[in-house]
């Protein structure tokens, strides 16, 4: 196996139904992105359900590339990964 680059983790992006709509999203991670330029960290991770395709398009709209599928038994996760 190959050495795996150090990265910042995003673990359950969740926005409140009271202030979906303002893009809090893209807030959020642009957040992340500083804090991983900040540290010199190479690259922001986030998964889901590979069943979720809404948020898997979300992650996509926001700049993300989908890097592998992981078969965790009760689900396939859908690994995304961001550059800084």
């Amino acid at each position: 196996k190959g050495v795996s680059k150090p990265a910042i983790y995003v673990h359950w992006l969740a926005v409140s139904r009271e202030f979906s709509g303002h893009d809090l999203p893209a807030a959020m991670m642009e957040f992340a992105t500083m804090q991983a330029r900040s540290a010199k960290v190479p690259v922001v991770r986030v998964d889901t359900n590979a069943s979720e395709t809404k948020l898997s398009s979300l992650y996509e709209r926001l700049g993300f590339h989908l890097v592998g599928l992981a078969e965790e038994g009760y689900r396939t996760t859908a690994l995304f990964e961001m550059p800084v």
